[in-house]
């Protein structure tokens, strides 16, 4: 018979800023149950490929825009609370905490690409924005950052745009889906530096991809067997 965990093990463990209990990201899944704390990473593994269309994407569940259907399917918390109990003013101040990589960059076509970076900055009225904004986009190699449409940009330089807007501003967690898909190596390179040190720093990542590749597991620590 293995003993029962004590009701104190985790007493000295950082609070998780997402935890999900029991959510089964498609039908036939068995559940998910994990609690992403400070300065950790968390492989999830989608393609859009495989994924059921009446599924919502993980990146929604985890940022509470999609809420599970019934207890039965479990449920998404943020910092220990259900995203559905959250009101909407206070569940969009949670978000400002979290920087984003949507697979395909999620840069919007009528703003510039300096624009685009600088929206949730504006949004959630981060003190320090300019110089986050600065010092990432030098980062990773897009300082000064265009004043152009998508169209107009390379396809390099807006990928680096995009991590750019996701990393500046200290979000607690990073939530990075396909974020390297790509990619040249010199610039996955930059994007797995700069995840080991926000990690180091105390942020959670979690990192949404069809596979996980050898240098990502290594970058994140973690088991990619």
């Amino acid at each position: 018979m293995n003993p029962m965990p004590s009701p104190n093990a985790n007493l000295d463990a950082p609070a998780a800023a997402i935890s999900v209990r029991g959510l089964r990201p498609a039908p036939g899944m068995p559940a998910r149950d994990f609690d992403l704390r400070p300065g950790t990473a968390l492989y999830l593994e989608e393609s859009a490929d495989t994924r059921d269309p009446g599924m919502p994407r993980w990146l929604d569940l985890l940022l509470g825009l999609a809420i599970p259907d019934s207890d039965e399917c479990g449920e998404v918390l943020w910092r220990g609370r259900p995203w559905a109990e959250i009101p909407p003013d206070a569940a969009a101040a949670a978000r400002g905490e979290c920087g984003v990589v949507p697979a395909g960059g999620g840069l919007l076509t009528n703003l510039d690409m300096d624009e685009n970076a600088w929206l949730p900055a504006l949004w959630h009225r981060r003190a320090d924005a300019e110089e986050e904004l600065a010092a990432w986009s030098a980062f990773f190699g897009c300082f000064p950052m265009p004043q152009a449409r998508a169209h107009a940009v390379a396809s390099g330089m807006r990928r680096r745009i995009a991590w750019t807007r996701a990393f500046a501003g200290h979000p607690a967690v990073l939530i990075l889906e396909d974020a390297a898909e790509g990619a040249s190596p010199a610039d996955r390179k930059l994007l797995l530096d700069a995840c080991r040190r926000k990690l180091s720093e105390g942020a959670a990542i979690v990192w949404i991809a069809p596979a996980l590749d050898p240098d990502v597991a290594a970058a994140l620590d973690l088991d990619h067997n």
